[in-house]
């Protein structure tokens, strides 16, 4: 058990609950080890303990609710493979899923929580219909070009929107959450961290494209509520130009309320100020105020405790994925395809002693 699946710092009535819900999932099967998970694979955000944790809070500690919301969250991944597409999406498209999405910049909170970034101004019609040209490789499925209409080898799959939503959700929650949890050097590491930060770039959003975002708001919010709860700390909306109201309430309507709680805007002249109290300069983005030079859809700038930690300065393009060596020691696994090719390339090992 890691430093992240402990119970530790959780009150009396957390600890009842959680038991309460660890035995009704075990009951139905839901904590055995899930088809598309490598023998070495951990199941982080899939049913280990902390993820038992997320399903129970977003339910305020109503066991019967959260194994409800756990069950559908199970039936999402096995419908939509979202194992399979994490491991075998094309690393070109994974890259260009990152200069849309929110994704891990490498750096931490000054509480140890994973700082993600994105720029709502990348997200538009053009991207998102982008997407029907996004592909994940089929293994079991030969390939045979000479079969396929537009020249793609028939062992490459279409990806949904909602499979893309939950490939970048899995990358947090199955990659940047764990890395942040194991650091010793954290604050109150003796805790479950369950969340990550988010920064959004909003300097170039106008209002027609606000009102296109509608759609999109509504179905990754969907997603965010059923299948990952509370791995959101915060969203904070920077930079905002003054006729964001006018978006917001276009906007709000299409979010689950307890997700659109976490939002949080800032003007450009609050900015700075804002993030300073819970970001460090070195660690905070320079379009923000700080001192990394760092832009969204960047491969993610590891601050020192973590490159110590893992004895790596930086990481591959494509997915990510923790898993366990010999010795039990959390490993980084780099995945998906390349050139019809399924990659399972031993990226770096969680070195405990800082």
């Amino acid at each position: 058990m890691t430093t992240n699946d402990s119970l530790n710092g959780l009150c009396e009535k957390e600890k009842l609950a959680f038991n309460l819900l660890s035995n009704l999932c075990a009951e139905k099967n839901l904590l055995d080890r899930p088809n598309g998970l490598a023998d070495d694979d951990a199941p982080y955000a899939i049913n280990d303990s902390t993820t038992l944790l997320r399903f129970l809070r977003a339910r305020r500690l109503d066991p019967d609710a959260a194994l409800q919301q756990f069950l559908e969250a199970a039936h999402f991944r096995k419908e939509k493979q979202t194992l399979d597409v994490y491991n075998c999406i094309r690393i070109e498209d994974f890259e260009a899923a990152r200069n849309v999405y929110p994704h891990w910049i490498g750096r931490r909170t000054k509480h140890g929580l994973p700082i993600c970034l994105t720029h709502i101004g990348n997200i538009t019609k053009t991207t998102i219909q982008g997407w029907k040209d996004a592909r994940y490789l089929n293994p079991n499925q030969p390939t045979d070009p000479s079969s396929s209409k537009d020249g793609d080898p028939t062992s490459l799959r279409n990806i949904e929107l909602l499979q893309i939503g939950a490939l970048i959700f899995d990358n947090i929650t199955r990659f940047a959450i764990p890395v942040c949890a194991a650091l010793p050097d954290r604050r109150d590491a003796d805790t479950p961290l369950t969340s990550a930060v988010i920064l959004a770039d909003a300097s170039t959003l106008t209002i027609s494209q606000g009102f296109d975002l509608r759609v999109f708001a509504r179905d990754l919010s969907s997603l965010l509520s059923t299948c990952y709860p509370e791995i959101i700390d915060k969203i904070i909306i920077c930079n905002c130009p003054v006729y964001l109201g006018i978006i917001w309430k276009a906007l709000k309507g299409w979010i689950d309320p307890v997700t659109a709680a976490k939002f949080v805007f800032l003007t450009p002249g609050e900015v700075y100020p804002a993030l300073s109290e819970m970001i460090h300069d070195e660690d905070l983005p320079a379009q923000f105020g700080g001192k990394l030079e760092f832009q969204h859809g960047m491969l993610p700038d590891l601050d020192g405790g973590i490159r110590r930690a893992l004895r790596c300065d930086r990481l591959v393009p494509g997915p990510i994925k923790c898993g366990f060596d010999e010795q039990g020691r959390m490993k980084l696994v780099a995945v998906g395809s390349v050139d019809g090719q399924l990659r399972n390339e031993h990226v770096a090992t969680l070195e405990m002693e800082l």
